[in-house]
């Protein structure tokens, strides 16, 4: 693989990552990365990619949500 298509095919993976995360498809994120088990907030549900991925997907939500609201305070 040359160089250029290394480029392309990493500009594609990573475009197709933060277009899922923005569309809040977390489960999607599986194909292409491999989540990991650390990223799982399910403390009673199995382990699995799926999982591991909602639990990332939850956290995410929950941080941008805090940033959010320290915004809106400091905007005032």
């Amino acid at each position: 693989m040359t160089e250029q298509k290394f480029k392309a095919k990493a500009t594609e993976l990573i475009k197709l990552m933060v277009d899922t995360i923005a569309d809040k498809e977390y489960k999607k994120l599986v194909s292409s990365i491999p989540p990991k088990p650390s990223w799982s907030s399910f403390i009673d549900a199995e382990s699995t990619p799926e999982n591991d991925c909602l639990g990332f997907g939850e956290w995410l939500d929950g941080q941008l949500a805090m940033w959010e609201e320290n915004e809106e305070k400091n905007l005032w």
